[in-house]
């Protein structure tokens, strides 16, 4: 397994076209055939961690979100450091229909509770993501 922070992009398949999104952070299966070409995903990551910013935050929501959806990205956190909430979705389904549902939203209250969904050992805490914003 391995945890990633760089600029990385995921190419996205769908009917015939492809998207290529930039990712902050997210989480890949160490396993063969599992790749990337340069610093593009050629398979989709488990894991996805988007910071907000305000000239990205309604793409973010919308459309790169549906593209992480219809790739079947399992777990997807918003960060919003304006807000300092994590908000944490989780991929499951509507018949056949990938859908994310929103799991909880984190903030200084219940911060005890943020924890990856599908990678428990793996440890981030909601002081280390706001510890440089004041």
């Amino acid at each position: 397994m391995n945890v990633q922070s760089s600029r990385i992009f995921l190419k996205c398949r769908n009917f015939n076209t492809i998207k290529q999104t930039q990712i902050n952070i997210y989480v890949i299966k160490n396993e063969k055939g599992c790749g990337n070409r340069g610093n593009t995903f050629t398979d989709a990551p488990r894991f996805v961690m988007e910071v907000l910013s305000p000239s990205t935050e309604n793409y973010d929501r919308t459309e790169k979100m549906q593209l992480y959806c219809e790739q079947e990205i399992e777990e997807y956190w918003i960060v919003d450091w304006r807000k300092r909430t994590v908000e944490i979705y989780e991929l499951d389904y509507e018949g056949e229909t990938p859908k994310y549902y929103l799991l909880k939203t984190i903030t200084e209250e219940n911060k005890d509770e943020l924890q990856l969904l599908h990678f428990p050992k793996i440890k981030i805490t909601f002081d280390e993501l706001f510890d440089e914003i004041d």
